[in-house]
This record gives C-alpha cells, structure tokens and sequence, in this order.
C-alpha cells in the first residue's frame, strides 16, 4: 500500500479514535479495510451477479431503486469500506443508510454503521479494539472476528498487519479535534469492563515483536481469554526460545491472576483466607463478580 497519507484515510483514523477505539485498535481496523477496499466506499467485489456494474453505477442504481433492496441484500457481491457480503451486513447497511436519508456509499454513514455494527453484534471485537496496545493482536481479531473472510492463511495475515502498521505509522501523531462530526451514540463505552485484563495486556506487548515475525505462529485469540492463554502454550512448542523469555509474572504476594479451572474457594484455600473476604475487596473492580462467578484473567486483591 501507498505510504503517504491519504485524505480519506485520515478522516477514518480521526472517526474511529472518537469512536473509542486505540491507536492500535484503529490501525488494526483499517488494516483489514484496506485490504478489503482499499478504503473505497464505493468498491464492489466483480462477482457475476453484477458483472455489468462497477462501484459507482451500483451505488447509483441501490440509490435510486433501479436495482432493488431485495436484490442488492441477496446479490453476494461485497460492497463499501468492510467488503458487507451477507445478506443480514448488507440489509443493515442499506436500512440504515436510508434511515439517515444517506447514499449507501457515503463514507461517514458507513463508519457510523461500522460502528453501530461493532457495539451491537462484535460487542468483544469493540472492546479488543478500545483497549489493546498491540496492532498485530488487533489486526488479527478483526480479521477472524469481524470481516471473516474465506481465506485467513498467515500471507493474508501478514499482509493486513503490514497495512496496519504504515497507518500507525502515517496517522498515530495526529492531533484529534473537534472537527470530526460523531454521533454521541457511536462513541466508546466508558464502563465496559475490558476483557483484556492489565496482566494479558503487558503479555501481549512482551511477545508480540518475538512472536509475529515467526513463520511457525500461527493465531491470536479469537473468543475469548482462555483461548489466548491456550495460545500461549502453542507458542512453547513452535518457537525457539522458551516460555519464560516471553511470559511475565504479574502477581504479587497480595495478588493472583485467575486461571482456567479456579474457583473462590479455591484461591481462598491457597492464601489461607476466605471466599467472602476476596469478594469484598474486589467487588468494586469487578461488579459483576460473586461468590460462584469468577473470569479467567482478573488480576484480584487477596
């Protein structure tokens, strides 16, 4: 991809670090849209079923009714910024283009739907995004998560990083203004609780730099915290340095991460104290927390 910045580019960067999302949330973000679109919200995949348009007679023809929304909803042909192809994506986008009296090629309804989108049906794929420091990690979620495409092979992986990476490197200094018009809607969630605890993210920024680079890696997370740590233990068998140059401790006499398998009363039994008392002084932190719910991940008070 071209490494001088692009005018469109930036007004996605600006959106989307409104919206709520990482500097590297964003890179990996777009990342992903350049390599489905090359951040055209015009572009339309050449399938048969509209050999006879290209992006901009298609985005005229939806517009004005002379192809239908039956037929633009069931045609199979990726359109816009995110490549939408399903028919469920492409209704939406069509619904709420229309709802805002807009083209479905407009670029800030579609960053607006891509939003809407996020928050409401890859509400784990938004968090990722608002709070990870990692462009890789980012970039690969989006990839297997969100556009889901028929080929995820490292290349594809590799490449959509590489793009990620010469945004971060184009837009990350760029002041944000006021000049962005976002609908407050669309702007991150304050008191979503990150799934990515403090004690995953400083793992992540240990090994992304030692793992990325390796032919032998192969995924990232992609549902959930116990995958990633699961992942973590592939890595021991395909690189060839050992866990510990990777994997940092995080726990102190007074702390402990929550593993796969613990209970409260469990972690109670380990420090000689009671399930009660560790609910006390980590309830503020984690409200959803109690005596019989406990997540992978949390970094508790003991």
């Amino acid at each position: 991809m071209n490494s001088e910045k692009d005018p469109v580019g930036e007004v996605i960067w600006k959106y989307l670090i409104n919206a709520g999302m990482t500097k590297a949330g964003v890179a990996g973000m777009m990342g992903n849209l350049h390599a489905e679109s090359l951040l055209n919200p015009k572009a339309l995949q050449p399938v048969d079923s509209v050999k006879e348009y290209n992006g901009t007679t298609y985005t005229e023809a939806v517009d004005n009714g002379v192809y239908s929304k039956e037929k633009f909803i069931n045609d199979s042909a990726g359109y816009g910024l995110a490549q939408w192809t399903y028919s469920t994506r492409k209704k939406g986008l069509y619904e709420y283009a229309k709802s805002k009296g807009k083209s479905i090629g407009d670029l800030k309804t579609q960053l607006e739907y891509l939003i809407y989108e996020l928050k409401t049906q890859y509400k784990y794929v938004f968090e990722i995004l608002c709070t990870t420091d990692s462009i890789a990690f980012s970039t690969i979620t989006v990839l297997t998560d969100f556009e889901k495409p028929a080929d995820t092979s490292m290349p594809v992986k590799n490449k959509r990083v590489t793009n990620a990476q010469t945004f971060h490197m184009l837009f990350s200094d760029i002041l944000i203004n006021d000049d962005i018009d976002i609908d407050e809607n669309d702007k991150g969630n304050e008191e979503t609780q990150p799934l990515l605890t403090e004690g995953i993210l400083m793992i992540i920024k240990e090994i992304k730099d030692n793992i990325w680079h390796k032919d032998s890696w192969r995924k990232y997370i992609t549902e959930s915290i116990d995958h990633y740590m699961n992942a973590i233990n592939d890595f021991e068998d395909h690189l060839s340095i050992d866990k510990e140059t990777y994997v940092r401790e995080v726990t102190t006499h007074n702390e402990y991460v929550v593993a796969s398998g613990d209970t409260l009363i469990k972690i109670a039994n380990m420090y000689n104290t009671t399930p009660v008392e560790i609910l006390e002084k980590n309830k503020e932190k984690y409200p959803e927390m109690s005596l019989n719910f406990i997540r992978v991940g949390w970094v508790l008070k003991i």
